[in-house]
């Protein structure tokens, strides 16, 4: 097994059949793949449509969570693919993606990532990144596959109701023994015109630790230069 998807959901049928389309379209072996499906106990038809996708569906976790990253968590528990991948419902693999990808990972370990496409403005995001640049942005959980092994041990801190899998980028990028490989493929259409959680959403929590979250996982090098950052921002603001 090289692949599993996780795809959590609540009360979001309509977009979870767009999100399960893209995936049964893919031209791959399907001993290759599994998807995993993690709904909050949602009161629509999503169960209506995780049967008619019964053919493509290994695992189908139906029970209350704490949130997003909490119904992550759970896909991550019973995922045997060597690498992992998060798709929200309403987003959507490119075509053909998996016949692309999926030689790629045998390959390597470690992270492995691409770019999405928004759907809001057509718009590609977002490149290769640096420590620098993470430091600035995230990665799109769309776009980025994570070795099984590693977010097993490391999984989502679900203090951070939006933004845990901004923390574990910067913590993965931390650690130098662990790869990480940009491909310049473009993984899947984000539905930002549907996806408001994390647009919407503030993480209190994370924007307070944000800075204790470098300094514990940075050399003083990367310190200094998120302090220039800050500096930078702050002149920006005042003048204007």
């Amino acid at each position: 097994m090289i692949l599993s998807i996780i795809i959590p959901s609540y009360n979001s049928a309509h977009l979870l059949l767009n999100t399960l389309e893209s995936i049964r379209k893919q031209k791959c072996k399907r001993t290759d793949v599994e998807v995993i499906v993690v709904d909050g106990v949602s009161t629509d038809h999503t169960v209506d449509i995780v049967n008619k996708y019964g053919d493509i569906i290994s695992d189908f976790i139906c029970e209350k969570d704490e949130g997003i990253y909490d119904a992550m968590n759970k896909g991550i528990d019973v995922a045997r693919g060597k690498f992992s991948y998060f798709i929200g419902a309403g987003d959507t693999l490119t075509d053909n993606i998996l016949a692309e990808i999926l030689p790629i990972l045998t390959k390597y370990d470690g992270i492995v990532y691409g770019n999405v496409i928004r759907t809001k403005n057509n718009a590609i995001y977002d490149g290769e990144f640096s420590i620098i640049k993470l430091f600035r942005r995230n990665i799109c959980h769309q776009a980025i596959f994570y070795h099984t092994d590693i977010i097993k041990a490391l999984k989502y801190n679900t203090k951070y109701k939006v933004l845990a899998d901004y923390h574990l980028n910067i913590i993965l990028f931390s650690k130098f023994n662990i790869a990480k490989r940009y491909i310049n493929f473009n993984i899947a259409y984000y539905d930002d015109l549907a996806q408001g959680f994390s647009q919407n959403n503030s993480d209190d929590a994370f924007i307070s630790d944000y800075y204790r979250i470098i300094c514990e996982n940075y050399s003083l090098k990367y310190k200094l230069v998120l302090f220039c950052i800050s500096i930078i921002r702050k002149i920006k603001k005042v003048i204007g």
